[in-house]
């Protein structure tokens, strides 16, 4: 699928770039869902999800569609980073019965 090319040459240009760039946070969306036949939507999502390893967003900015959850996630992981600036990492739950 062509998002699944896509996301792979990102990714491969990220990485030979280097400088940490590829070990940022990212964030995945589809676009112009306006413009994509829905079962072909699922598909691609689907595909992009299992290539990536990570919840795809589905997204269209002519429709306004999805914008505001992937507007809250970004929210959610700026304020992530600056929680971890201000006091570290969260420290992983140890597991109890």
């Amino acid at each position: 699928m062509p998002s699944v090319a896509a996301y792979k040459t990102i990714r491969d240009e990220l990485e030979a770039y280097g400088h940490g760039l590829s070990d940022k946070p990212e964030i995945l969306a589809l676009n112009k869902i306006d413009a994509i036949p829905k079962a072909l939507i699922a598909r691609k999502r689907a595909a992009l999800e299992k290539a990536s390893g990570r919840p795809v967003f589905l997204l269209s900015g002519v429709s306004g569609e999805g914008v505001s959850g992937v507007l809250r996630k970004l929210a959610d992981e700026v304020e992530k980073r600056r929680a971890e600036k201000r006091h570290g990492p969260k420290p992983a739950l140890a597991w109890s019965p």
